[in-house]
């Protein structure tokens, strides 16, 4: 479910890949990978703020609300199980982290 910034200007939402191609098997796990994007609601421009690895603990939650995505004041929280544990992490949003350096980005458990 997308969500919209306090002030209105950005949304945020889950981006996961299309499942086109051939039917997966269904008794072989495979990753479900997703990421978390901002767009801006005046120029429609999108960015990538968050992407998940492609690993069967980095695939999508299968919890209620799933990503369970939310603002935090300047931050993104969201739910992830990336060490085979339920956690919410927190991302800046796009402007904090360009603001900072072009290094990889990074996250944070909260």
């Amino acid at each position: 479910m997308p969500r919209w910034s306090a002030d209105g200007r950005q949304v945020a939402f889950v981006r996961r890949p299309g499942n086109g191609g051939a039917p997966k098997p269904i008794l072989t796990q495979t990753p479900d990978p997703w990421s978390i994007w901002i767009a801006d609601a005046a120029t429609g421009q999108g960015h990538l703020v968050w992407q998940s690895p492609d690993t069967l603990l980095g695939s999508y939650p299968q919890t209620e609300g799933g990503a369970n995505l939310h603002w935090a004041g300047n931050r993104l929280v969201f739910l992830a199980e990336l060490d085979n544990w339920q956690h919410l992490y927190s991302v800046p949003r796009v402007e904090e982290r360009r603001s900072r350096s072009r290094r990889a980005p990074s996250w944070s458990k909260t």
